[in-house]
């Protein structure tokens, strides 16, 4: 962003056109954290006279949250504990620690509720505990990491 503003603001004003009429989050999104200063950006230059204001206001909650894991998933894996749980357990944890509810978790996750449950069975069985509560307690004591 140190570099041609403009330049990346309009580019950023082309690939909100193109994203838009398809709908996509996770190309924006997964870029993290770079992209929601760019998108911060965005917001307070357009002055809210941009077309795609909306769009990039969701994709920057989308893209601080993914922000967000990443964090978490790095004190996970400087943990060690990486062996214990797989990648999608642990976003799923975090989650889980966030106390949304499964339908919400499947949505973000773009799985079924029943891939959730599974997940959560699977956790739970790790962890060596029998409820959402205890697992959260568990991944404390452990040093997971998942509430800031």
């Amino acid at each position: 962003m140190k570099g041609n503003l403009s330049g990346a603001l309009t580019a950023l004003d082309w690939a909100f056109s193109l994203g838009v009429e398809e709908g996509y989050v996770r190309t924006f999104a997964d870029e993290g954290e770079p992209m929601a200063a760019l998108l911060e950006k965005y917001i307070s230059v357009s002055g809210g006279n941009s077309r795609y204001l909306d769009y990039a206001g969701s994709l920057l909650g989308s893209a601080c949250e993914y922000a967000g894991l990443l964090r978490k998933e790095a004190h996970f894996q400087k943990s060690g504990l990486g062996s214990l749980l797989t990648r999608r357990e642990f976003e799923v944890l975090s989650l889980l620690a966030e106390k949304i509810p499964n339908k919400e978790i499947a949505s973000r996750l773009f799985v079924s509720v029943s891939a959730v449950k599974q997940l959560n069975t699977k956790i739970y069985a790790k962890l060596g505990v029998r409820s959402r509560h205890e697992a959260i307690e568990k991944a404390k004591e452990l040093g997971f990491g998942l509430i800031e």
